[in-house]
């Protein structure tokens, strides 16, 4: 063989992976399903071909979903008065509309439905930001009548109360009540963060996913609730956190996690489920809320 042989032999065209796109889309579902447990089934595979690897690139969630629901606005408080004050050991119940709410106007409202509850006291509940307040913290002042207050029997509570905390949240500061403490890190989103799941797809994945959560499973993605930008603040000073707020934001993933894939099993019908950061489900569907994903599939 001499040189010459080396310069016949012909080229090898080396070309790129191909990808293909995997839409998905909420509203798709079945007529009574949620958009956080439905199943995508078509009468053909919804995708055939050679591939090995999935992954989720983008999501667009659609929220209109009150961080202040039925589940969680209402809440019983005990007055007890003191002296000659005949208002001793009253409950009141207390209920704030169903409403997506900044803390500012959470504790405004609150204080709207405290001068509500309670007319024939002579208390006047006021909301101090701490701008106007010289210990420099927001609280909810209380004037005009002499009596602590305080949540009422736990048995009584309902999520409201451990949310925007009368005392160690909210900061209720009465006249006769000596010692309180106020909010500094007030959170009332309705979720930290959420998980986005198909079995259907993350079955054949060797490299298992994990968590610090008691409850661990296989994700296409996690949306976290966190602004990319720096939060905007309300009037009392606290941050305006995603989820206080309806929105429409789209989320991207670069680079997606790759979810290995069995390349001669075609996808046929997909199951999506959507948890919390408890491990628990998302069950409502009572508002317009839905989300978007592309998934991407390659062959390599």
């Amino acid at each position: 063989m001499n040189s010459q042989d080396f310069g016949t032999r012909p080229s090898v065209t080396i070309r790129p992976p191909s990808t293909a796109n995997l839409m998905i889309d909420s509203a798709d579902r079945n007529v009574g399903a949620t958009p956080w447990n439905f199943q995508i089934s078509k009468k053909e595979s919804i995708l055939n071909g050679f591939f090995t690897r999935i992954g989720t690139t983008e999501v667009v969630l659609e929220w209109c979903y009150p961080n202040i629901n039925p589940s969680n606005n209402a809440t019983f408080i005990d007055i007890s008065g003191t002296g000659a004050n005949t208002y001793v050991n009253h409950n009141y119940q207390i209920q704030i509309t169903s409403e997506n709410f900044t803390v500012a106007q959470a504790l405004a409202q609150i204080v709207y439905e405290l001068n509500q509850a309670t007319p024939t006291t002579g208390a006047t509940f006021t909301l101090v930001p701490a701008s106007q307040n010289p210990a420099g913290y927001t609280k909810i002042d209380c004037s005009g009548a002499v009596f602590n207050m305080w949540p009422a029997n736990p048995a009584l509570n309902t999520p409201l109360s451990t949310n925007l905390d009368f005392i160690n949240w909210v900061g209720i500061s009465p006249t006769g009540f000596a010692t309180f403490t106020y909010p500094i890190c007030p959170d009332i989103r309705p979720y930290r963060y959420l998980d986005f799941v198909s079995p259907d797809l993350t079955y054949a994945q060797y490299l298992k996913d994990s968590s610090t959560a008691t409850a661990s499973r296989d994700v296409l993605c996690r949306w976290y609730f966190a602004e990319d930008t720096q939060e905007q603040y309300d009037s009392c000073g606290f941050p305006i956190l995603m989820g206080y707020t309806r929105f429409c934001r789209r989320r991207t993933f670069n680079p997606p996690k790759q979810i290995r894939w069995d390349a001669n099993l075609p996808i046929g019908p997909l199951r999506f489920e959507v948890y919390d950061q408890d491990g628990n489900m998302l069950t409502w569907s009572s508002f317009d809320t839905n989300w978007l994903m592309t998934l991407q599939v390659s062959e390599n």
